[in-house]
């Protein structure tokens, strides 16, 4: 319709009334379409489960680094003197039975010798002081009851009983044995004069009864080698000590290489 679009205002008259246009607003949403526009879709939270959690467990804790143990250099005299400390106070009174062996009176009056038995030895020193009280003279092959004490003599590193006091127990039983059997041999006539020979002046075979694997043999071995080499030496191993020491075992060793 043409009367209607002479109505409408155009933009030169516009300017001509002034220049005041009239903003076109949008009209504002009903709060109902502004609701629906910008809410978010609300999602229900999950429940919550209930079944019992496993509680944490610690960490495991790192094994502790071994320390490295500090070495101990002793000196010679500082362990010897260690132990006869150790010895004396374990050992201060006690009473020891064997038998006299090597039996050496020093010109001082002390008395040295070896107590033993079958199956061991112990060093024994009895002081001149101790020695003047006694009522008897110690012999080889006595069997005597000893109190001491236990010490270590330190220029030997060696073990000893200084001796208090003795009591004597009659003839041992070591010493009456090689009595029997020295009397056994003389009776059999092995002892006779007639019965020797004389020693040659280069032998070629010597008999040695002795153990096998004791320091006898290897000394003997070692004078032999160096002195006679082609001299061989038939060895009859006997146990020294024990009541086993009556077996024999034939052997033959020969030091020609």
């Amino acid at each position: 319709m043409p009367g209607k679009d002479e109505n409408q205002p155009t933009l030169a008259s516009l300017r001509a009334r002034g220049g005041k246009t009239r903003s076109l607003r949008r009209p504002s949403p009903t709060p109902q379409a502004e609701l629906l526009f910008f809410q978010e879709e609300v999602v229900p939270p999950e429940p919550e489960s209930f079944a019992p959690q496993a509680p944490a467990l610690p960490p495991e804790p790192k094994p502790p680094t071994p320390a490295i143990p500090e070495r101990r250099i002793w000196t010679v005299r500082s362990l010897v003197t260690s132990v006869r400390q150790q010895v004396e106070s374990a050992y201060t009174d006690i009473w020891v039975e064997g038998e006299i062996s090597n039996c050496r009176p020093a010109a001082s009056g002390h008395i040295y010798f070896t107590l033993k038995d079958g199956e061991a030895q112990l060093p024994v020193v009895l002081f001149r002081r101790q020695a003047t009280l006694l009522r008897f003279r110690p012999t080889d092959g006595l069997s005597v009851l000893v109190r001491g004490r236990i010490s270590v003599y330190e220029s030997r590193g060696q073990l000893q009983l200084i001796a208090e006091t003795m009591e004597p127990r009659g003839a041992g039983s070591l010493q009456l044995a090689f009595e029997q059997l020295k009397a056994r041999l003389l009776a059999e006539g092995l002892f006779d004069a007639d019965r020797k020979r004389e020693l040659p002046a280069f032998p070629r075979c010597v008999g040695i009864v002795t153990s096998p694997t004791g320091a006898v043999i290897r000394d003997i071995m070692n004078v032999v080698r160096r002195r006679h080499a082609r001299l061989n030496l038939l060895v009859y191993p006997a146990t020294m000590q024990g009541a086993s020491s009556p077996g024999f075992c034939r052997r033959r060793y020969s030091l020609v290489q």
